[in-house]
């Protein structure tokens, strides 16, 4: 008796970069945020040249505002299959200790004018994207 291969559904992320630029890819529901950093380091698109990084290990997911810890799966954050969910991609060689009042930082009194444009970059008239400096950590 034959046995069918189960096709684990796949999960679509729109990955932007504080340049703005854009790339989708497909993860499993297994994939960690440590893993996606791996693969997107690993097949870096062309059109992204300029904003090549060094490491893996310093890209940094951001969903719904919070920065994803390496450990957590697309799974735990319950993503719909079928649709595209949208995240940004950030280089930052830590993350920020986790906040448990949700507090927003601002770039001038909290983080300082210097680090807000290290980890998002100038404007140079483009949209910024304001994060709360939280941390989704795995339960």
């Amino acid at each position: 008796m034959k046995t069918r291969k189960e096709r684990i559904p796949e999960i679509n992320l729109r990955l932007i970069l504080v340049s703005g630029k854009t790339k989708e890819f497909l993860f499993s529901p297994n994939d960690s945020a440590s893993d996606i950093a791996k693969h997107v380091y690993d097949n870096w698109p062309m059109d992204w040249e300029e904003e090549q990084v060094s490491s893996p290990n310093i890209l940094r997911l951001i969903y719904q505002g919070r920065f994803l810890h390496g450990n957590v799966t697309l799974g735990a954050l319950k993503l719909p299959f079928g649709k595209t969910t949208v995240m940004h991609l950030v280089a930052r060689e830590t993350l920020p200790e986790p906040n448990s009042q949700g507090k927003l930082l601002t770039p001038a009194t909290e983080i300082g004018t210097q680090e807000w444009f290290r980890v998002f970059g100038p404007s140079e008239g483009k949209e910024v994207f304001i994060v709360y400096e939280q941390s989704l950590l795995s339960k």
